[in-house]
C-alpha cells in the first residue's frame, strides 16, 4: 500500500496530538495521585495524634514528606517528557527524511526499516544514553543512596573534583601508568617485524601464543600475575632468590607497586598490538623494498624510510586507542592492589569506583567520570589532528 506525502503528514500530525493527550492524561492522574497521597498521609497522622498535639518530630517528618512528594512527581514528569521528546522526534525525522526523497515512500518499507534497527537502539538506549543521561543529571546534585534528599547542587561537584587532591593524585597515577604505551608499542613492532618474516618456523602457532593474553580474562591474567609478584612464593622473587637478588615487595612497595602493572600491562597488550602492525606491515607493498634493495638501502635504512612512514596512520591508531584504554584500567587494580600502597596504584576509574561504592557519593563520582570523558574525548580529538596532518603531509 503506498502512501503520499500528505498522506505521511496526516499520520505525524495524529501521532502527535496522540502523544500530547497522552503527556497531559500522566500530568493529571500524577497531580491527583500526589493530592491523595497527601490526604491518605493527613488521615494516618491524625489517627496517631491530634494535630495539635503532634511532636516536633512529627511534624518535622510531615513538612518532609510535603516537600518529597513533589519532587518525585517532577522526577517522574521529566522521564516522561524526555521519552515524548523522543519520540516526536523519531517522528519528525521520518517527516524530514519523506520530504527529501524524490519520490513517494512507502510508508511500510519505512517502518521496516526503523523494525530492524529497533533492538539495537533500543539496546543502545537503555543500556548506553540512558545511564549517560542520568550520570549527567546527577552529576549536578548532591545525590546519596542513603539519603533521600539529593538537592541540586550545579557545578559544586566539578568544583570540589578540581580541588581534590585525591583526584589529582589518581590523575597524575594514570598519566604514569599510561607511559608504558610507547614502550610496549615498541616490543609489539618488533615482534611484529618478526612475525612478518614468512620463513620464520612454527609461525602461526607463535602467533597464536602471543595473541593469546588479549583474548584472555583479565582477571584471571591479574590473579596469575598476583602470584608471580608474590614475595614469598612467586615464580619472580623465586628467580631473584637463585641469583643471590634476594626477594622484593613488588606490590607491597609504593616505588615499584603501578611499574608492576605497566610491565602486566606491556605482556597483555603486544600480541594484539602486534596483529595490528602486523596487518600494516603486510599492506605495505614490495616492490618498494624491491626499488630500495636495488638502490643499495640496508635493511636499517628501509626499516626508517619505507617502514616506519608508512605505518604511521597504525601507529596513530595503536597509540591513541591504547592511551584512552590506558585511562580506563580499573580491573588489575581492583584485583592486585585495590588502590594501595598508599594510594600509589589509585588511578582515576578505581578512584570514581572507590567515591561511588565505598564513599557512595553518586554525584561526586558521576561528575569525575565526565571528567574523564572530556579527557578521553580530548584524545579522541587529537587522533584525527594527528591524522589530518599526516594526510596533508602524504
Amino acid at each position: 500500500m503506498k502512501f503520499s506525502r500528505i498522506q505521511i503528514g496526516k499520520w505525524n500530525k495524529l501521532w502527535i496530538r496522540g502523544f500530547v493527550a497522552l503527556w497531559l492524561a500522566w500530568a493529571a492522574v500524577s497531580v491527583w495521585e500526589n493530592a491523595h497521597i497527601r490526604k491518605q498521609m493527613q488521615i494516618e497522622l491524625g489517627k496517631i495524634l491530634p494535630h495539635e498535639e503532634m511532636t516536633s518530630l512529627v511534624k518535622a517528618a510531615w513538612i518532609q514528606a510535603q516537600f518529597q512528594l513533589p519532587r518525585i512527581a517532577n522526577t517522574y514528569y521529566a522521564w516522561f517528557f524526555s521519552l515524548w521528546l523522543l519520540l516526536a522526534g523519531l517522528i519528525l525525522w521520518i517527516n524530514y527524511v519523506n520530504r527529501n526523497l524524490h519520490h513517494e515512500v512507502k510508508l511500510q518499507r519505512t517502518l521496516a526499516g526503523f523494525g530492524f534497527i529497533a533492538p539495537s537502539a533500543l539496546h543502545l538506549l537503555v543500556f548506553s544514553l540512558g545511564p549517560i543521561l542520568f550520570a549527567l543529571y546527577i552529576s549536578f546534585h548532591h545525590w546519596s543512596i542513603l539519603t533521600p534528599e539529593r538537592p541540586f547542587v550545579g557545578m559544586a561537584n566539578y568544583r570540589d573534583i578540581l580541588s581534590s587532591h585525591d583526584f589529582w593524585n589518581s590523575l597524575k597515577n594514570t598519566a604514569i601508568y599510561t607511559l608504558h604505551v610507547p614502550v610496549g608499542m615498541s616490543v609489539s613492532l618488533i615482534l611484529a617485524l618478526l612475525m612478518n618474516r614468512s620463513n620464520l618456523p612454527g609461525l602461526g602457532i607463535l602467533r597464536t601464543i602471543f595473541y593469546l593474553p588479549s583474548i584472555t580474562s583479565f582477571v584471571a591474567i591479574a590473579i596469575v600475575w598476583q602470584w608471580l609478584y608474590n614475595p614469598d612464593f612467586g615464580l619472580l622473587n623465586y628467580a631473584l632468590s637463585f641469583l643471590k637478588l634476594g626477594p622484593y615487595p613488588w606490590l607491597n612497595h609504593p616505588h615499584t607497586a603501578l611499574l608492576s602493572l605497566m610491565l602486566m600491562a606491556i605482556w597483555i597488550q603486544a600480541g594484539y598490538q602486534m596483529v595490528i602492525f602486523l596487518a600494516g606491515l603486510q599492506n605495505i607493498p614490495a616492490y618498494l623494498y624491491e626499488a630500495a634493495i636495488i638502490d643499495g638501502a640496508n635493511a636499517w635504512q628501509r626499516f626508517w624510510r619505507i617502514t616506519f612512514p608508512l605505518l604511521m596512520p597504525t601507529t596513530f591508531f595503536i597509540l591513541v586507542t591504547s592511551v584512552i584504554g590506558s585511562f580506563q584500567v580499573f580491573t588489575q587494580v581492583y584485583v592486585m592492589t585495590e588502590g594501595g600502597p598508599l594510594k600509589a596504584t589509585e588511578v582515576i576509574v578505581y578512584h570514581i569506583y572507590k567515591n561511588a561504592w565505598d564513599y557512595l557519593r553518586m554525584g561526586y563520582a558521576s561528575a569525575m567520570s565526565f571528567v574523564l570523558f572530556i579527557i578521553i574525548l580530548g584524545l579522541t580529538l587529537l587522533q584525527f589532528r594527528l591524522m589530518g596532518k599526516r594526510e596533508a603531509w602524504t
